[in-house]
């Protein structure tokens, strides 16, 4: 019996985490850093890096401008994003992980964690000095970046905890197994991230445009990976001077420098209020096959900072209105996009539910002319085509607001009609939407 306890002892002292490469197509015994066809997908990966990161998901364009407009601590952008939209940038294009790529094969018993924290050898990338720039208007866990008057914060969706640069870990569970018992570490296994961009200072300079989000090369979080035989980082130390691992063992890289972002200050435009719901009044399906329809005004007010530039085009404000993902999702099902992908109806937001009415949608008006829906947020740039409209509009009524701001009024229509070629079945119908108002 003591034997035994101590040769498992041994076995279990040499367990190791293999980084895993590729994928083994030929016969005999496949070697620790390959895996076989069906077990995930594999290649020589690149592990993170001051001038690696991929999209974050972030708007394209993300606007800084007047503290009246943008109180300080307000979150000017969002996104949440898997591992495998921002694992990594490789060969000077954005390229993310599929879901099933296989970073290590771990001994059945081995305990194996996610480490991440933000890069603390950077005052813009979440270093030390970088974390008093949130601190000081009472943000715990926002940081300091390469763009004046934004802060940036990272928080671990799969713990709740936000980054900092003292690692923090999580341990993996629900691993997928290989064909000779190996646990097998793949992006689906590793965190899903919450980035916000948050407007800081008050010294907000307008009317230029900064592409600076792209140009300073740093990480702004890791991903490392721990586990017996590999180096790695020691949980609770600084990322200043805990660099085990870097980088082949660190396959997250989370940056700014990896993502499209063009950073404006422009003058623009707020909504202040909008009719909350619009009710139609019940409608038949033999009236709507008949053609009829059910229209309804409401009514949109907002305010513009003096000079904002009404339009389409790069540095101007726009106007859109977005549905839910779920009522994007459905539109598309139903084909009532165009090339540039804007929407021509809003669809439920549970389409296919029992319940739900099939075959009918709405449109929005402006006067009097149906206008494009967006079909998604990062649509910038796209015109009318793509849901964006000048947010000046010649019916609109217009008050002095206060200091250097102008206020205004608008009534806009939504019609419930049918879907062309699509059968009616009654039911009910609701949908979300939100107005929009953005420098593009």
């Amino acid at each position: 019996m003591s034997t035994a306890f101590l040769l498992l002892t041994t076995l279990t002292a040499n367990a190791t985490c293999y980084r895993v490469t590729g994928t083994y197509t030929g016969t005999g015994q496949p070697p620790n850093n390959q895996i076989l066809p069906g077990e995930g997908v594999a290649d020589a990966w690149q592990g993170a890096c001051p001038s690696c990161g991929n999209d974050l998901g972030l708007s394209s364009v993300v606007n800084i401008t007047d503290a009246s407009f943008q109180p300080l601590g307000s979150i000017i952008d969002s996104a949440v994003a898997p591992f495998a939209l921002y694992g990594r940038r490789r060969s000077g294009r954005n390229w993310g992980y599929d879901s099933e790529h296989v970073f290590f094969r771990c001994a059945s018993s081995d305990a194996v964690y996610e480490m991440y924290a933000t890069n603390g050898l950077d005052s813009y990338g979440g270093a030390a000095d970088g974390l008093t720039d949130g601190a000081s208007i009472g943000l715990q866990g926002a940081y300091r970046t390469a763009v004046p008057d934004m802060l940036m914060r990272i928080t671990n969706l799969a713990t709740g905890q936000y980054f900092s640069h003292f690692w923090q870990e999580r341990p993996l569970t629900g691993l997928d197994t290989d064909s000779r018992g190996y646990l097998l570490v793949k992006a689906k296994n590793l965190a899903t991230i919450n980035v916000e961009l948050i407007r800081a200072n008050s010294e907000g300079v307008i009317d230029r445009v900064s592409s600076a989000a792209n140009n300073h090369a740093s990480l702004n979080g890791m991903i490392a990976i721990k586990g017996p035989g590999r180096q790695y980082p020691s949980v609770g130390a600084s990322s200043a001077s805990s660099r085990g691992g870097s980088y082949d063992n660190w396959p997250g890289a989370i940056s700014l420098f990896g993502s499209s972002t063009t950073i404006r200050r422009s003058r623009t435009c707020a909504v202040l209020n909008v009719t909350p719901t619009v009710q139609f009044a019940p409608i038949t399906v033999q009236a709507l096959n008949r053609g009829e329809t059910r229209r309804i005004p409401f009514d949109l007010e907002f305010h513009c900072q003096t000079g904002t530039r009404s339009g389409t085009s790069a540095d101007q404000t726009a106007i859109g209105f977005l549905p839910s993902k779920g009522s994007v999702s459905n539109a598309h099902s139903l084909g009532l996009l165009n090339s540039t992908l804007g929407l021509s109806h809003i669809v439920s937001d549970a389409y296919g539910a029992s319940y739900s009415a099939k075959g009918v949608a709405i449109r929005i008006y402006r006067n009097g002319s149906p206008m494009i829906i967006l079909g998604g947020q990062r649509l910038y740039g796209a015109g009318e085509q793509g849901g964006w409209y000048p947010v000046a509009s010649p019916n609109q009524g217009w008050n002095k607001g206060p200091g250097d701001t102008d206020l205004y009024h608008e009534a806009f229509e939504a019609e419930l009609e049918r879907i062309a070629g699509v059968e009616v079945k009654p039911g009910q119908i609701l949908a979300n939407v939100q107005v929009l108002i953005r420098v593009q």
